[in-house]
């Protein structure tokens, strides 16, 4: 889909948001534009057309779909991800103001693009940027064998990184943020983490690695529920009883010390604010579907518990942090993959996801 413009008032226009981009489509308005070739084994000298702006790259990508705007070409050689913006590949031709790519870089893709100019921006605080256009809701995603992407989301992987590894980095990013959000209060803490989706899932390998006393998964889908059992962590169904087993699990410390929402369950909030102790710390990563009422007096001010919010990943310390998880072997994301698909399974995909599956690669070419 195109561009969307802003609104007069700088924030993102209501209207564009919750839009996915079609199939097979590169921006038109971007200035640094990036395009991907998603099928494997595709020889590179295959037609494809140009970048369309000055400072295009494209790229062919390796792992899942995901594209954003401005620089490259990618032709994406494993999967995509589920979603219409996550994805990793190889840059299979730049425009002529890209200097910080070359054809033949595999990357991975960032999925927010902030403006780069406001206060947040200059300040190192790009992830909460007002002007943020995220990739496959306010410009064409991933969706398709080749996408044009601007080269500022285009992030280098290390030589020992796998592509498909590589399409995993954006949502786990947004694990390491939210652990990087709790002032990495981890180790040796009671720690409990409601969802196991893919976040949810990294936040409670991580803070397994890192050293906590306890990591205690909430989840109704059994499935889900046992891919967390896997990780060596506790597990249990939504409910009552999450609270008095987080303070059987702390003793006289009277809950955990912190929680972690990444479910998006409204009614998980007020479940977590009561499981953790006094002074306690509670990261929502999740966006409800709509707004919940927390007791300001009972939990913030009398029980002193600090609410922490992220949204995406810091710029660009996460990646940082991240790559750097990677290269040293500590942490593993491949076994978050339930599934392969082709392209042209997509919908069969987003079906997946509302059952038995994790993460579903979607691999143009896949036979």
């Amino acid at each position: 889909m195109p561009h969307r413009q802003r609104s007069g008032s700088g924030r993102l226009p209501t209207a564009a948001q919750g839009r996915t981009s079609r199939p097979g489509r590169c921006p038109r308005t971007l200035r640094a534009a990036a395009s991907l070739d998603l099928t494997p084994g595709r020889p590179d000298h295959q037609p494809n057309p140009p970048p369309t702006r000055d400072q295009g790259v494209r790229t062919h990508e390796g792992s899942r779909q995901s594209s954003r705007g401005q620089g490259c070409r990618v032709r994406r050689r494993c999967a995509r991800a589920e979603g219409s913006h996550e994805a990793a590949g190889t840059i299979v031709e730049v425009g002529a103001g890209v200097e910080n790519l070359r054809v033949g870089d595999r990357v991975a893709l960032e999925s927010h693009l902030p403006c780069g100019h406001c206060f947040a921006c200059r300040t190192g605080d790009a992830h909460t940027c007002e002007r943020t256009q995220i990739l496959g809701m306010h410009f064409d995603g991933v969706f398709a064998e080749r996408v044009a992407v601007p080269h500022r989301i285009c992030v280098p992987l290390p030589d020992g990184v796998p592509l498909e590894t590589g399409a995993l980095l954006e949502s786990a990013g947004v694990a390491v943020h939210a652990i990087q959000r709790a002032g990495y209060s981890v180790a040796g803490r009671g720690v409990l983490v409601s969802g196991a989706g893919p976040v949810g899932m990294v936040v409670a390998r991580l803070a397994s690695l890192m050293g906590a006393a306890y990591v205690m998964v909430i989840e109704p889908n059994p499935f889900r529920r046992a891919e967390a059992e896997r990780l060596g962590v506790i597990t249990m169904e939504p409910g009552d009883g999450v609270t008095q087993r987080s303070r059987e699990l702390s003793g006289h410390r009277g809950g955990a010390d912190v929680a972690f929402e990444c479910s998006e369950a409204a009614s998980a909030l007020p479940t977590l604010f009561d499981a953790v102790r006094r002074e306690g710390t509670v990261v929502t990563v999740g966006h409800p579907g709509r707004p919940v009422p927390i007791d300001v007096a009972a939990q913030i001010n009398k029980r002193g518990i600090t609410p922490r919010g992220i949204f995406g990943r810091r710029l660009w310390e996460t990646w940082e942090q991240t790559l750097l998880l990677l290269n040293s072997g500590r942490l593993d994301l491949d076994w978050l993959i339930t599934h392969r698909l082709q392209l042209s399974q997509v919908d069969e995909a987003m079906e997946l996801l509302t059952g038995d599956a994790c993460k579903v690669l979607l691999v143009p070419g896949l036979g």
